[in-house]
């Protein structure tokens, strides 16, 4: 479906970025993050009414570091102390 969306050029930037790396288009990366907001239940796909105030802006998602991590039901999450014990089980 084509619509006009009005981005921050960081949001757009980043998005056309993870396009590149992952051989996509910006609009499958957007869709691809909204949908997985909407499965963890920080996004309500009917939405509240334009201008009113959503329990997301009431309650910001945990964060790390300033960053939510988006994960799915199986996968984990890759911190600085495991790359640091994997790489010198490579001897790096």
């Amino acid at each position: 479906m084509r619509t006009t969306l009005d981005l921050d050029d960081d949001v757009l930037a980043a998005a056309k970025a993870l396009a590149k790396a992952g051989q996509t288009t910006a609009g499958r990366i957007i869709s691809d993050t909204m949908r997985r907001a909407i499965q963890s239940g920080l996004a309500d796909p009917a939405g509240p009414p334009m201008g009113s105030p959503t329990s997301a802006q009431a309650e910001p998602p945990p964060s790390a570091y300033g960053f939510v991590s988006i994960t799915e039901p199986g996968q984990h999450i890759v911190t600085a102390d495991m790359v640091r014990a994997l790489r010198e089980e490579l001897g790096e």
